[in-house]
């Protein structure tokens, strides 16, 4: 085990490997699921100058810009070659960790209507306390096999459980088929953060990995992070080592609804 803090994190691909959590959502927004996303992940390139820490203050953007948190898994790999293979694409996994894909959902739309994929709508990032390697995962109650961790996510807003989320269940693309996927046209860095996308269960019972599937599923008023607000995420069993806590940054402004 060792701090992510220390780790040089050179990039960030963010993958979308549960497609309950993407049928959802876009539903939510309108839109159909191609059946290509059956069959091949979906990812994009995140913002990799800077990571947050997992406690470092979320920034006090606008509320109508519908600030949500996502709980994924994520992993840190080796220098992968241009063309690895699924059977191969494992072995260059160095670290698991977990990451916050902090999102501003009311700037999503507008950005996908261009054609050109997130930015504005995707800021900086954060990641877990620590990070484990794979072949240290016996020591504890989680696992790591089918290139996969087999364990519970928990997830709690302002202290109140939202989610525990198996995180190998609903999981459809293994993060071997991720790192192939990434690695079809380019090699990649040491240092490479891979992303899972939000964690999801079929079961809605097991709770939601962000705000705007929650936003989505139930039949309830529409809520996003505001001033002030707590966003806990942890694998269950290592609260204190896979762990992120933050909090909205306080502001001399605040546009949340009363």
């Amino acid at each position: 085990m060792i701090k992510t803090r220390e780790l040089n994190i050179t990039q960030f691909c963010d993958g979308s490997a549960y497609l309950d959590h993407m049928s959802r959502i876009r539903a939510a927004r309108g839109a159909t699921m191609p059946d290509s996303f059956k069959v091949d992940p979906l990812m994009y390139q995140g913002a990799s100058d800077k990571f947050l820490l997992w406690d470092e203050d979320i920034h006090p953007f606008p509320y109508e810009y519908g600030v949500d948190f996502e709980a994924e898994v994520g992993v840190i790999v080796d220098k992968v070659p241009l063309g690895v293979s699924v059977e191969d694409a494992d072995s260059y996994i160095k670290y698991v960790t977990i990451i916050n894909d902090i999102s501003l959902r009311k700037l999503i739309p507008g950005e996908l209507a261009k054609g050109f994929g997130f930015f504005q709508s995707k800021p900086h990032s954060s990641l877990g306390k620590c990070s484990i390697p794979p072949n240290q995962w016996h020591r504890y109650t989680s696992s790591w096999k089918d290139s996969r961790l087999h364990g519970n996510m928990i997830i709690e807003l302002n202290d109140k459980r939202i989610g525990k989320i198996d995180t190998a269940t609903g999981m459809t693309f293994s993060f071997a088929e991720l790192i192939s996927y990434a690695a079809k046209t380019r090699e990649l860095s040491d240092g490479t953060l891979i992303g899972s996308g939000t964690v999801a269960s079929s079961d809605i019972s097991d709770g939601f990995g962000c705000l705007m599937e929650r936003n989505a599923v139930l039949d309830e008023p529409e809520i996003y992070m505001k001033t002030g607000d707590k966003i806990t995420m942890y694998i269950e069993g290592l609260k204190d080592e896979l762990v992120i806590s933050q909090k909205v940054q306080s502001s001399w402004y605040d546009n949340a609804p009363i």
